[in-house]
């Protein structure tokens, strides 16, 4: 081979070294400015938050027939403990409630709640079943709650058992997780019920009931119109909601005034409800606050906030007590701590 030609096949691959250097030189330029596009990413943050428990003492004896409890507390974030005394075989029952809320930014889905403590003479129930959910799951939107209700009551036995059959710890674990499906409806499941003539101090569905509903039905305040109060000129009147139990679920004092749509109604029993000036019962009479003023009526949002327009009030108290009523015939509407009602 002549030296010509050698030397021609040197710069053939010099040229050729030359090259790959070049393509591995691009490379590296566009993987740093790849690299670097991804770091300019990486600096977003994740601000949702999993927040999902039982209210601080949201759980709560609720009503008993010859049984009494001993013991109903939050153990944990979703754990609920209880205990009883159970008399009579056949008639004795108890039930608490347990009211669950978020606090998160992230829906939250109920999906099983775990019970230990039942025996073969003791039954422990829910509502809502662990069959229920799977057909009608409860999903908690943020700021979102729920109660569940736990029921204790005898099997069907005759005399009072003893030793381990006896024992009436309950636990109830409530099983939540993320998920991305639509919050249910915030409103608790049950009929809801007026009045405005219960004279007497009520705090049963029976002694609303003996006492006389005004109106039965299963979508709100919006069938209003349909309310003897309504209809006889009387512009307050209570809210019910009455379980599968016909227990009282939740008590509301209510006002209609003329420049609302809908009535306003303040729920009641519970000092929790009142929140602070943009919460709770205070924070919905402070939102009405423009509506009143621009009507030449007026809102005073104080240690008791109150609104009023003509003779009609409405009035939240950090007790927890509402009254609803016409000044001029000095005549009202209460919900009372634990739901004690009445109307005169």
């Amino acid at each position: 081979m002549s030296k010509r030609m050698r030397q021609g096949q040197r710069d053939k691959r010099n040229y050729i070294i030359i090259g790959l250097c070049a393509v591995v030189a691009i490379m590296a330029v566009g993987f740093a400015a790849f690299s670097q596009q991804l770091t300019i990413n990486s600096t977003s943050e994740v601000t949702s938050t999993w927040d999902v428990h039982i209210k601080d003492n949201g759980v709560s004896y609720k009503n008993a027939v010859q049984a009494t409890s001993t013991l109903a507390e939050k153990t944990s974030n979703l754990v609920a403990t209880f205990a009883c005394n159970l008399t009579t075989p056949g008639t004795s029952t108890i039930s608490y409630d347990v009211v669950v809320e978020n606090k998160g930014s992230l829906n939250a889905k109920l999906d099983s709640i775990e019970l230990t403590g039942g025996t073969d003479a003791i039954a422990v129930v829910t509502s809502p079943t662990n069959a229920s959910l799977a057909t009608s799951p409860i999903v908690l939107g943020p700021n979102d709650e729920t109660t569940i209700t736990v029921t204790v009551s005898y099997n069907d036995i005759s005399t009072v058992p003893t030793g381990d059959e006896l024992r009436t710890n309950i636990v109830a674990k409530l099983n939540f997780s993320q998920t991305n499906d639509e919050p249910s409806s915030v409103t608790p499941s049950g009929t809801f019920v007026y009045a405005y003539h219960t004279t007497d101090k009520c705090i049963t569905a029976d002694c609303v009931s003996s006492n006389g509903f005004s109106n039965t039905v299963t979508d709100g305040v919006s069938d209003y119109t349909m309310l003897s109060s309504y209809q006889n000129g009387k512009t307050y009147f209570l809210k019910y909601e009455i379980n599968s139990n016909n227990e009282i679920q939740n008590a509301w004092a209510c006002q209609k005034f003329s420049f609302i749509d809908e009535p306003v109604c303040l729920q009641g029993g519970d000092e929790s409800y009142y929140g602070t000036s943009s919460t709770g019962n205070r924070g919905i009479l402070e939102g009405l606050s423009s509506a009143f003023s621009s009507n030449e009526g007026s809102c005073s949002i104080n240690d008791g906030a109150e609104c009023h327009f003509d003779n009609s009030f409405i009035y939240a108290w950090p007790s927890g007590r509402i009254d609803a009523y016409d000044n001029q015939a000095y005549e009202r509407c209460r919900v009372g701590s634990n739901n004690v009602t009445y109307c005169r």
